[in-house]
């Protein structure tokens, strides 16, 4: 894991205890602290600024596993024991520049372990690569919105990033714009006719016409999970990570499937 240098500074700040949220880390006990990943030093005259000194060292194990142990170890909870300080809030603070290098630490029981952020959410290369302000902003909002827990808010930009790629298909078949009526099942029962994805045994194998129905399946539970846990209603449902997380790859991956498959139809 490599750091970016912005990183290691507030690590440092943190790790040492000079921003107030982390116990507070004398000289000695940054050394003790440090001894464990095979940087031995001794104390005394010349040491310098603490968080500095700290500093110095994590680059020096930065982009190897250590700087990762590390981390982890910072905020293991023990540390914390009979101090005045809340290890979930030196977590937070950590995370609030973690996430500039795509890391988060993620709560494991009363542990806290790092997790790349990049493998969180599907990055679509067609979605991508569509030039549509709109959906780019809606990708750019789920991810943004999850990073912050806004998980109620991620699940109805993920919604309007499925009806903008539904209506972009269903305006290229008519030539023609089309009003948004918030009727996402119909949509896609659009798109699947346009699609030519209707299930029909006699032109298409058994396992694909499981997949599409499948697909049915999950339109149809991805609109009643954004008409309950959206925040464009009144929340009737208790929104976590996870359920935000997978609307939203949902949403991305069948955008670029659908995206992918009308290009390759028009080459056909």
């Amino acid at each position: 894991m490599k750091l970016s240098d912005f990183t290691i500074k507030n690590l440092a700040k943190s790790i040492s205890g000079d921003t107030q949220t982390f116990p507070y880390l004398s000289g000695p006990r940054i050394i003790e602290f440090l001894s464990k990943y095979g940087l031995e030093d001794e104390y005394g005259s010349g040491f310098g600024t603490r968080w500095k000194y700290l500093e110095e060292k994590l680059m020096r194990l930065n982009g190897s596993q250590l700087i990762e142990n590390v981390i982890e170890d910072a905020l293991d909870p023990r540390r914390f024991h009979n101090t005045d300080k809340d290890y979930n809030t030196a977590a937070k603070e950590i995370n609030e520049f973690l996430q500039f290098d795509n890391i988060e630490l993620v709560k494991n029981g009363k542990f806290y372990k790092l997790t790349d952020l990049k493998g969180n959410i599907v990055e679509g290369s067609a979605v991508i690569a569509l030039n549509d302000e709109f959906i780019q902003e809606q990708i750019q909002k789920c991810q943004e919105k999850i990073q912050r827990e806004d998980y109620n808010g991620a699940i109805t930009n993920a919604r309007s990033l499925l009806e903008s790629i539904f209506l972009a298909i269903i305006e290229r078949d008519r030539n023609a714009e089309v009003k948004n009526d918030g009727d996402l099942i119909k949509q896609w029962k659009d798109v699947r006719k346009i699609m030519k994805m209707e299930a029909d045994k006699e032109s298409m194998p058994e396992f694909l016409i499981q997949i599409i129905s499948g697909l049915t399946t999950s339109i149809n539970g991805f609109a009643a999970l954004s008409n309950n846990a959206g925040d464009r209603h009144a929340n009737k449902f208790k929104t976590s990570k996870h359920h935000a997380k997978l609307a939203v790859n949902f949403a991305i991956a069948l955008s670029d499937f659908l995206l992918e498959s009308w290009d390759y139809q028009k080459r056909i």
